[in-house]
């Protein structure tokens, strides 16, 4: 009388302790969703108005473009950032001609590159809106979207990573001994 074992659904019972398997295929889908969501909110959901957005006003003496940023210099020798390509040069330059005081809104920022600056969310002369708080959120959308290609990237290879060992672990006497240690350590086939 022979006792009939149930083979594991996941490997059909060629690969020892799956559950091992199961549990870093979910840790791994797990970090891949908290890596896209964290960079989704930086990207997507980059705040209008938060309780950091400060309004001031500025009178602002130059500007200068380093790696698609623009920046404006205040007479305090303050640093705004606009994040992206600001394409609107004639706001830019109603600015300085007529050394308008400005309406900035702004939220406190540090980097290793500027230092202490301020990121701007909005920009008003009076009523007239030089930047709002839509085009500055379109500018850090565009120059911040790469961004989601690297959580993308690591969930397809994850899901072919999943996929092939599965594959592979389901009948691993039809694959290379290469393939098989490429995925699988010693000792977990059952041959």
């Amino acid at each position: 009388m022979t006792i009939a074992t149930k083979k594991d659904p996941l490997f059909h019972g060629h690969v020892k302790r799956p559950g091992e398997f199961l549990f870093i295929y979910i840790m791994g889908g797990i970090v891949a969703i908290v890596i896209f969501l964290l960079l989704a909110k930086y990207v997507f959901f980059w705040a209008e108005q938060d309780e950091k957005v400060t309004s001031r006003q500025i009178v602002f003496e130059s500007y200068f473009i380093d790696s698609g940023d623009t920046y404006l210099v205040s007479s305090d020798d303050l640093l705004f950032e606009v994040s992206g390509k600001w394409q609107d040069l004639d706001s830019l330059k109603y600015v300085f001609e007529k050394s308008a005081t400005i309406t900035v809104f702004s939220k406190p920022m540090k980097s290793k590159k500027a230092g202490e600056y301020y990121s701007v969310k909005a920009l008003y002369d009076g009523e007239e809106c030089l930047l709002s708080f839509e085009e500055a959120s379109k500018l850090h959308i565009a120059k911040t979207w790469p961004l989601m290609l690297f959580p993308l990237t690591f969930t397809v290879i994850w899901a072919l990573l999943i996929a092939g060992s599965i594959i592979v672990g389901r009948n691993p006497s039809r694959y290379s001994k290469r393939i098989v240690r490429l995925l699988f350590k010693d000792g977990y086939i059952i041959k």
